[in-house]
């Protein structure tokens, strides 16, 4: 599927005069590059039994781990345990991503260049209980607030009763949601404030993105 919608657009090689520039060759080189590798586009997933670690409910359970970690770093106590809803097709994996987090935990994680590093250092150790929703007030609690937030953004709350419920928790989230608005709004402010080059490091930023072009060029001609 993936080859049969690249192949076409590959096929295109520059044909448009923006297409020729700098930012077109390292977007044909990409297409390219998938279209004469179909099989590498996995995603990192290359077994079937695998997809469930890619699917949007383990990306939003991975904010659940750092969220886990970022609250008892402000709060200073110590986890007891953590239960998670019974989910056959994702309960392995929220086992191996609670443990990984917990295995890299004393270890520096790098972010990206001049981004913050991950501070892991509060992320429970023990493994996480699988538990039904029916004995648990914790789960019952979590499929309350879950119900309310989804008639909140359906505009379907009845005559704002839920209104104290809801509110409070958009005033202290610690993390932006998972929307490309989400990152617009976050990251904007952030460049606004980065100096922007000068006469004087001008030649050490054309010279840093020589680098990494000779470098990107290197790695296409490797691939095809």
């Amino acid at each position: 599927m993936a080859y049969r919608a690249l192949e076409p657009l590959a096929s295109l090689n520059c044909l448009t005069a923006d297409m020729r520039t700098a930012n077109g060759k390292r977007i044909t080189d990409t297409l390219n590059w998938a279209a004469h590798n179909p099989g590498e586009i996995h995603y990192n997933v290359k077994k079937r039994r695998d997809q469930a670690t890619i699917m949007p409910n383990m990306i939003g359970f991975q904010s659940v781990v750092f969220l886990i970690n970022e609250r008892l770093k402000r709060t200073g106590v110590k986890a007891t345990k953590v239960i998670v809803d019974r989910q056959s097709q994702f309960n392995q994996s929220q086992r191996d991503l609670m443990k990984f987090y917990s295995d890299v935990r004393e270890i520096d994680m790098e972010t990206g260049p001049g981004l913050p590093k991950w501070d892991l250092r509060n992320t429970p150790t023990m493994p996480i209980e699988i538990a039904g929703a029916g004995p648990n007030a914790g789960l019952e609690l979590v499929d309350i607030q879950l119900w309310s937030f989804k008639r909140m953004l359906e505009e379907r709350l009845p005559d704002n009763l839920l209104e104290k419920l809801v509110v409070p928790h958009l005033k202290q989230t610690l993390h932006d949601e998972i929307s490309f608005e989400a990152i617009e709004q976050r990251w904007t402010s952030w460049f606004q404030k980065v100096t922007p080059p000068n006469q004087q490091n001008l030649p050490t930023i054309r010279q840093a993105m020589a680098d990494d072009e000779e470098r990107r060029l290197a790695v296409v001609r490797a691939l095809i």
